[in-house]
């Protein structure tokens, strides 16, 4: 693995329009490697954040390997929904997304999907969270702990 952590793009092996480099990155104190293919030409965002989950799904599993090598176990898994239950940043690119998703569904899942959204909102409006997340940088660091059990909650 080079000392950068990354070469240059490779010239082969790559679908026209895109250009595909060997990556090196540490994780933990693991090292992987891996070919990164992005598009060669200018593309939107939207089109890169598949490539950034990747990313974050290696990193994510190799941490988990490295939990299940000590001999504990993560208590969480894909569709154990406790996600649900607290606060998880999205990033502005995420939520247009997400927003693009449900606008796609079939009309009486798109529905009821809002319906979903309308009722936390209001929720939250009662439990008086909904400026702050409206707002992040308004809740100081020092109450981001009493805010999240509050959502909890």
């Amino acid at each position: 693995m080079p000392d950068d952590l990354g070469e240059q793009p490779e010239e082969t092996g790559s679908p026209a329009g895109e250009v595909s480099a060997r990556v090196g990155i540490k994780v933990g104190g693991a090292e992987v490697a891996f070919t990164l293919s992005v598009p060669s030409g200018t593309v939107g965002p939207e089109v890169l954040l598949p490539i950034a989950r990747g990313l974050e799904e290696i990193a994510e599993r190799v941490a988990e390997e490295a939990v299940e090598r000590s001999g504990k176990a993560i208590s969480c898994a894909k569709g154990c929904g406790a996600c649900c239950r607290q606060l998880v940043p999205i990033s502005p690119l995420e939520a247009h997304q997400l927003r693009e998703l449900v606008a796609s569904l079939p009309k009486p899942r798109r529905s009821e999907v809002r319906d979903r959204f309308t009722e936390a909102i209001r929720r939250l409006g009662e439990a008086g969270l909904l400026e702050a997340m409206r707002d992040p940088g308004a809740v100081p660091v020092a109450d981001c702990k009493r805010f999240a059990l509050d959502y909890f909650d």
